[in-house]
């Protein structure tokens, strides 16, 4: 069993994530892993404004919450191992240059 959700960090609360990330440990079978991606930051101040002007206007107002916390640390509070849960980035695209990495939280069972 392995849990992949992508995009919806953003669009849920700072008191739901700690239960998505339980939840999904509670999912995963021994060697299971988890794998959430979510939409990147900006790289430059332009791209950065228009990132957070559309997250505060499309009332996904956890996005910016989100990009400061730190997944890994959460995720080993709801039940990962340390060593088990860590943040990583997963490349940006050609079709959005103006964009970070997309962030990518996982942990294993």
């Amino acid at each position: 069993m392995s849990v992949y959700p992508h995009d919806m960090f953003h669009e849920t609360s700072q008191s739901a994530l700690p239960r998505i990330l339980e939840e999904s440990y509670r999912l995963l079978k021994p060697g299971g892993m988890m794998l959430h991606l979510e939409i990147p930051g900006g790289v430059d101040p332009f791209s950065s404004f228009v990132m957070e002007w559309e997250c505060q206007n499309t009332n996904e107002h956890f996005a910016t919450m989100y990009r400061t916390t730190d997944m890994a640390a959460t995720a080993v509070k709801m039940g990962f191992e340390e060593g088990k849960a860590c943040n990583e980035g997963a490349p940006a695209d050609s079709f959005s240059p103006h964009f970070k990495a997309w962030p990518v939280v996982v942990g294993e069972k």
